[in-house]
């Protein structure tokens, strides 16, 4: 395990955003535009295609397609909470909201969990809340129905588990702590959560009929509840199943550690060293809006989508030793899932369920 057991530098956040050149944190009004445009266009092109399918394969196929294109539009709102797609506070809320109903996310909730618990906390067991590995003895105390939920969602298949449970207690069933954040962001936690229940009244309302029933739009060529399933429960599961299939690999590999908060080396040393580089083909990096160019994105998140290939780049000449880059293939990616199912904080290494 080369990240874990290797000697770690001084390292600092000011000397690794100096390492990145300065273009690389100059953020534009316009791209971001740009980019919620685009995403926007490719998530409403297969809702029309779902909407207007005339065979069931073609049904299926745009109702998968629809839940991937979501995750364009939720990156997009992403770096607006990070205050990184355009220079303006202003515009980065009022874009970020939008980028992020396709996934019925609040601007607000993302925000408090993703910047505020995660960043500032990230590969430390107690705190991280992006899926912390369970030691052996954990996983022995959960219930059946935990340990199956915790087995599926480290195969690739059933990886949207990750992310589904995090989802759903962040926005409806929120914790006593979670509330009292969410109090503290007072009217724009409540005008978020009201935007995210009207565009979700709306998808319903617009795979059960109701609009063609009015004689809005033209009636789909299915059932309403052939339409529901398809246009709700397959693309929400395939877009889950993105969130945890890209972010697990974020985070997870068999060369990074997990650490208990009274022995975690720095932030500064967790964000370069655990925040693993997938290196996927141009086109898959591109169609991602650059996000797996997670480390640069770890080391200063105020860098734009659209500037942090260079900032990458730039990271990982500057620390070759230090950057944890996988290229991506099948082989890597069922490693990934096959090695990283416990951790033992002790041994500083990944076990099985039953060590």
């Amino acid at each position: 395990m080369d990240n874990v057991d290797r000697p770690l530098q001084a390292l600092s956040f000011e000397a690794m955003r100096d390492a990145i050149p300065v273009n690389c944190y100059r953020r534009s009004t316009v791209m971001g535009i740009l980019f919620l445009c685009i995403a926007y266009a490719l998530y409403g092109v297969t809702t029309y295609l779902l909407y207007t399918a005339e065979s069931l394969w073609a049904l299926i196929a745009f109702a998968i397609i629809r839940g991937l294109t979501i995750g364009p539009t939720f990156i997009v709102g992403h770096d607006a909470c990070h205050e990184a797609l355009t220079p303006s506070a202003r515009w980065n809320r009022v874009l970020g909201q939008i980028a992020l109903l396709p996934s019925w996310h609040s601007f607000t909730a993302w925000r408090f969990r993703h910047n505020f618990i995660h960043h500032r906390h990230t590969q430390v067991l107690e705190l991280d809340d992006g899926y912390p590995p369970a030691d052996a003895a954990q996983f022995r105390r959960m219930t059946f129905l935990q340990q199956l939920r915790y087995r599926l969602s480290r195969t690739i298949p059933f990886t949207g588990l990750l992310y589904f449970p995090e989802w759903l207690e962040s926005h409806f069933l929120p914790s006593a702590t979670r509330r009292k954040e969410y109090k503290i962001a007072g009217r724009y936690f409540a005008l978020d959560y009201a935007l995210v229940i009207v565009w979700m009244v709306l998808e319903f309302a617009l795979f059960a009929g109701l609009f063609s029933g009015l004689g809005l739009i033209a009636e789909s060529n299915f059932h309403p509840v052939v339409m529901l399933f398809f246009g709700i429960v397959v693309t929400q599961f395939f877009w889950h199943w993105e969130m945890g299939f890209v972010t697990f690999l974020h985070h997870f590999h068999p060369d990074v550690a997990w650490y208990r908060e009274f022995e975690a080396p720095s932030a500064a040393e967790r964000q370069l060293i655990s925040t693993v580089h997938v290196k996927f083909p141009a086109g898959f990096n591109w169609g991602l809006f650059n996000i797996l160019e997670h480390t640069a994105h770890h080391i200063s998140p105020q860098i734009p989508l659209y500037q942090l290939a260079n900032a990458q780049a730039a990271l990982k000449k500057a620390y070759p030793e230090h950057v944890t880059q996988e290229k991506f293939s099948l082989v890597t990616v069922c490693k990934t899932f096959a090695t990283c199912k416990c951790w033992d904080p002790i041994g500083k290494r990944w076990v099985g369920y039953t060590q």
